[in-house]
């Protein structure tokens, strides 16, 4: 099955646009065929979008990252961080961080994250938690 909302949402998009095509061509088909079974197909693309939309309902729109973190300051020698007490948000399917700080005026878009001030502890997908559309946390106002 499909496993990134990307691929579900294009194939739900072909489905719809057959599923119109096939409304479309209802004169022609239903003569062909008969009503039963022109109704059964359009029935199955029916179900089948039904069906993808509930998976894609099922997957995460993103990641949040809650607490305190760090950033690595743009050209700096030798390297340093800036502390933020925010959140992090990444689209799933994104690689860059947006971080919400209240003591920013605009939000800042970070490729990495770090745990404490040092390269190694970067923070990665896996350690933020799931974002599902149907929370109402800020982030998912994109």
């Amino acid at each position: 099955m499909l496993k990134n909302r990307k691929s579900i949402k294009d194939v739900i998009y072909h489905l719809r646009s057959i599923l119109n095509r096939h409304r479309d061509l209802k004169t022609v088909l239903a003569p062909l065929e008969g009503e039963t079974n022109y109704q059964q197909s359009l029935d199955f693309y029916t179900r089948s979008i039904a069906k993808l939309t509930a998976e894609l309902d099922k997957l995460p729109i993103g990641y949040k990252y809650t607490g305190t973190f760090y950033i690595k300051k743009p050209y700096t020698v030798p390297t340093e961080y800036e502390k933020i007490v925010g959140e992090a948000f990444m689209r799933e399917d994104l690689v860059s961080w947006t971080i919400f700080n209240e003591e920013r005026a605009c939000d800042i878009y970070k490729r990495e994250i770090f745990k404490e001030p040092n390269y190694n502890s970067k923070i990665e997908r896996e350690e933020a938690e799931l974002v599902f559309s149907n929370a109402t946390a800020k982030v998912i106002n994109f």
